[in-house]
């Protein structure tokens, strides 16, 4: 039977624990007195390796406890059975043969060879190869929206262009423009034949101004095709009443050297036209005019506020009353075609100067001023051209 050292084998336990515990921190620095500097990894892995020796520790203890209980047992069991055996050579020892218990002495004989203290855990093996990825899980339902905003992000690219925006309102009046230069004098013209004097063939003549228009009617004579024009709205001086001028001037003198602060200036006459359905899509364009000759009618008439003529007249058109605006300097009253038309449709650029306006009446009472029984404040008045 073998004899156990309990010293012995709690002896070699602490040795092989401590061998493995300086096995494992030999990467770490030891030696001087200066304080080693860890990273929060290395920090980490000294806690773990010291709980691994706590832990090993404790399981020494415990399996110290029980190899003592076993030895304690063993050496009991021993000692009744040595005593068992003396009793029984006691009693035979007076005999020629010694009769032993067979089943005694194996069951000693077998825990003697049986009897084993467990050692201690082995080192721990390499780790193993990576495996191979598992596969995907399924898609995590949508977290909680954050607290903060995510940083901004670069500019985009510019979008398609907007639709045009409405017509802004319409500017005030600029100052006008400085005189061009004045043009070389043209060559005279062939004299004209020499018309019938009026008194010796008895026949009557009259001409009128037929305003916003480029023909005459009816049996009218055009004499010449012009262009609107007076003084500009913003100039005290000059002309009061509007000009039917020709197309083709003709100019006696000329001198680029004439200071124009020393003249008198006429513009040429735009519509001003704002909410008046008769002449929507004509304001700021440019004022046509002719001059017709009448044969047979002397006496020519423009009358104001109505638009057709008093008995035994002719009309020669009707249309709408037009000056320059109330705060303006004044100018003349004059009757503009109710089917009035532009000079050119390139003539809408709103440059001012002399300028139509239509007029309305304002009543007061019915006893004095213009009477509120008959015009109403804010109408249009019309107008119409009369011969006879």
């Amino acid at each position: 039977m073998r004899n156990y050292n309990l010293p012995l084998i709690l002896g070699l336990a602490v040795l092989s624990v401590s061998a493995m515990w300086f096995a494992d921190c030999a990467t770490f620095p030891t030696g001087d007195s200066q304080p080693i500097e860890l990273s929060p990894r290395e920090a980490d892995e000294v806690i773990v390796r010291l709980k691994k020796l706590m832990d090993a520790y404790a399981d020494l203890i415990r399996r110290t406890d029980v190899t003592r209980e076993m030895v304690s047992n063993f050496s009991t069991t021993r000692h009744r059975q040595r005593r068992s055996m003396d009793t029984e050579l006691t009693e035979n020892s007076g005999k020629d043969t010694y009769e032993f218990d067979e089943d005694l002495l194996s069951e000693c004989c077998d825990q003697g060879r049986t009897a084993s203290v467990s050692g201690m855990p082995g080192y721990p093996g390499h780790q193993g190869e990576k495996g191979f990825p598992g596969e995907r899980g399924p898609m995590g339902e949508p977290g909680d929206t954050g607290f903060m905003t995510g940083l901004k992000g670069d500019i985009g690219e510019p979008g398609p262009a907007g639709d045009p925006g409405v017509d802004g309102q319409k500017g005030e009046k600029g100052d006008p423009g400085t005189t061009g230069p004045q043009g070389t004098r043209g060559a005279p013209g062939d004299p004209g034949s020499k018309g019938e004097s009026s008194q010796s063939s008895g026949v009557s003549h009259s001409t009128y101004i037929r305003w916003g228009r480029k023909d005459c009617p009816g049996d009218a004579e055009l004499v010449y095709e012009g262009y609107a024009a007076g003084a500009s709205y913003n100039e005290k001086g000059g002309g009061a009443s509007y000009l039917c001028l020709p197309k083709n001037p003709q100019y006696m003198y000329s001198s680029s050297r004439s200071d124009s602060r020393h003249r008198a200036r006429v513009h040429g006459a735009e519509y001003e036209i704002v909410d008046f359905p008769p002449y929507n899509g004509m304001d700021n364009g440019d004022v046509p005019c002719v001059v017709c000759l009448l044969t047979g009618r002397e006496s020519v008439i423009t009358q104001p506020a109505r638009y057709d003529c008093p008995s035994g007249w002719t009309q020669e058109y009707e249309g709408y009353l037009m000056s320059s605006h109330r705060s303006y300097y004044r100018s003349q009253w004059v009757c503009v075609d109710e089917n009035a038309e532009l000079t050119t449709q390139a003539s809408l650029e709103n440059i001012d100067g002399a300028l139509f306006y239509p007029v309305e009446g304002h009543c007061w009472n019915s006893v004095t001023g213009l009477p509120c029984t008959s015009y109403t404040t804010g109408h249009e008045l019309t107008c119409s051209v009369c011969s006879r």
